[in-house]
């Protein structure tokens, strides 16, 4: 039987071959890895977003991006006007006007007074817009990091103005014309960060603290009277009321982090914007920008976009809400709270959204510190208590011929409530104590201890005590605030300790004179500030040809220093130590009242006053 012919299988096509040399193991095995590397980024890209949802604004944008305010009631309109009529104090000697707004009119030297005559137009307009009920200096939702704020710098100038003139008119014997204008400052500082960011809302802060200061010398004035007081007590608990809720500050914050997030050329704009010129200044200032490849893989901005709208979130359900009604704040840059119980579905613990931060390569860049908002909100509402207390006490020293024994004792006609410590528990109220003719206010401050009312203390200290005023009666007006404008930024020795001396007594013991080579210093050693004036100078102690003196400088301050071997030093008007001969032991080291202690190489002083 004949079989038919075979036919031979066709020839792979060259599709068909290249399909089967793919086939093969080797070659499979080499074609997963190529794709894998391949894919590796795309990969990479989306599991940066892994753990993080996306989830809606933290808030209504319509609602709260846009403000209507009738221009005649707003406070910007006029302070713009004035703006250009105000002459800025660049001229003046530097000095001299810092000695005017510590000391008062009194002091004020001729071109101080001359600056204040010549500035009066821009003064009656800034008056004027502080008598309008509201503030809007831009919309919230057009806030940006780019943005300029002409007039809220201006009322820097202006607060300062203010003090001066008010310290005028009570100089020329006017003091209910001096508490218009030392009103129209409290007004002031309110309408700072009205509707605006965070930046605004320091100003308004740090005009409030001016303000306070200054409220206190003028309830300390002999020709204040009661109904004065009384008067002045409930306009700065109405006009306080003007205060903007945290959360607007946090909502403009918001806007401008997301409007710079969605912003098309996004490293144009970082290396371009007020971030590119920061990045200028140094590497260690907000480290590396990061590039257009370097985003795309790390799936920025949408990385940093969810970032922000959680931090928000976070931030927002509990800044309005007083300290002790919050949940639980934890650490790290955030700061972020505990999530509230039966949050919604999504919502991510502190340490999950910290974790996401820090992984960001924009939102670690354009995120501010919102916790420090906080916190120096916290700070002005327990001034803004203090005063409260300070303006009450006064009207009773008035009607009584002294200050009340008892914070209660305000409760009888002064203050229908006491104010509340915003540091302190659920109904404790600021705290209060009379020494002598003199009181005390004081709240406990960040630290939750309540230290009796040591207001006097250098920030930076181990204790840094409590938050307060002490305040004198008419007789004498002496004020001192709980953070001096010069002691507010100095660092203290880490051995300084708090008081704990009654007796308050200078004495100096345990001084050991050491020879060191010629020329040698100290360093990292604080010095008193620029201008400050010695006032008292008090031989101390000596041991051999070394001496310990101490001098009390015009801010109250204590500076320590040896002369050396040759008891030759000198200390010069903006304090430091000039060596004549022989060896400098050490630059001037100021320390905390009333005790402190340092070691020093050799050098040991132990110092109580």
């Amino acid at each position: 039987m004949n079989r038919p012919p075979q036919i031979p299988p066709p020839e792979p096509t060259r599709a068909q071959r290249i399909v089967l040399a793919l086939l093969r193991p080797n070659t499979a095995i080499l074609l997963v890895l190529v794709v894998l590397l391949l894919s590796s980024p795309l990969i990479y890209r989306a599991s940066r977003l892994s753990g993080l949802p996306d989830i809606p604004p933290p808030f209504d944008l319509n609602r709260y991006g846009t403000v209507t305010i009738d221009p005649k009631d707003n406070a910007h309109e006029f302070y713009k006007k004035a703006s250009p009529l105000l002459i800025g104090e660049s001229g003046l000697d530097a000095d001299e006007y810092e000695q005017a707004l510590e000391e008062g009119w009194p002091a004020a030297s001729e071109d101080v007074r001359k600056w204040v005559a010549d500035n009066q137009p821009a003064i009656a307009l800034w008056r004027e817009g502080t008598a309008k009920p509201d503030a809007l200096g831009h919309q919230p939702k057009d806030s940006r990091i780019d943005l300029l704020l002409p007039s809220i710098q201006t009322l820097r100038v202006s607060a300062r103005l203010a003090v001066l003139d008010g310290s005028r008119l009570e100089a020329e014997g006017q003091p209910q014309e001096a508490w218009g204008v030392y009103r129209a400052l409290f007004r002031s500082s309110r309408h700072c960060g009205r509707h605006g960011t965070m930046i605004e809302r320091l100003v308004g802060i740090a005009i409030h603290a001016i303000v306070v200061e200054s409220i206190q010398k003028w309830a300390a004035n002999p020709d204040v009277d009661s109904e004065m007081l009384r008067r002045a007590l409930d306009q700065v608990s109405t006009d306080y009321e003007m205060t903007a809720l945290t959360s607007t500050a946090f909502q403009s914050e918001y806007f401008m982090a997301m409007s710079a997030l969605d912003d098309p050329n996004l490293v144009a704009f970082l290396k371009g914007g007020m971030l590119g010129r920061l990045r200028r200044l140094g590497p260690s200032v907000i480290g590396e920008l990061p590039t257009g490849p370097v985003l795309f893989l790390c799936n920025e901005p949408e990385l940093s976009r969810r970032v922000t709208k959680h931090a928000f979130a976070n931030w927002l359900a509990q800044v309005d809400k007083p300290r002790h009604a919050r949940t639980r704040q934890h650490g790290g840059y955030l700061k972020l709270f505990d999530p509230v119980p039966g949050a919604k579905a999504g919502t991510l613990t502190p340490a999950e959204l910290e974790k996401h931060f820090m992984s960001s390569l924009v939102a670690r860049i354009l995120l501010p510190a919102m916790s420090n908002l906080d916190a120096a909100v916290t700070r002005e509402q327990a001034k803004q208590a203090c005063l409260v207390v300070i303006l009450a006490a006064h009207a009773y020293h008035r009607d009584h011929g002294e200050f009340p024994g008892r914070i209660e004792d305000l409760r009888d006609g002064y203050l229908d409530k006491l104010p509340a410590d915003p540091f302190g528990k659920a109904d404790e109220a600021i705290h209060y104590r009379r020494i002598g003719e003199r009181g005390v206010v004081w709240s406990i401050d960040d630290d939750q201890l309540d230290d009796g009312g040591d207001v006097e203390h250098v920030q930076g200290s181990p204790d840094p005590g409590d938050l307060g005023y002490e305040f004198a009666p008419p007789e004498g007006a002496e004020v001192r605030a709980p953070l001096n404008r010069r002691r507010r930024n100095q660092s203290v020795h880490p051995d300084a300790v708090r008081p704990t001396n009654p007796n308050r007594q200078f004495v100096v013991g345990e001084f050991h004179r050491v020879t060191m080579p010629s020329g040698f210093q100290y360093h990292n050693m604080p010095t008193p500030s620029r201008g400050e004036r010695v006032l008292e100078s008090t031989f101390s102690a000596t041991e051999g040809r070394g001496m310990v003196r101490r001098r009390r400088t015009r801010t109250g301050r204590s500076v320590f220093w040896s002369n050396g071997q040759d008891g030759q030093g000198r200390f010069d008007a903006i304090g430091h130590t000039r060596e004549s001969r022989g060896h400098s032991l050490a630059q001037p080291v100021p320390v905390a009242r009333p005790i402190a202690r340092g070691l020093y190489d050799g050098l040991r002083l132990r110092f109580i006053r």
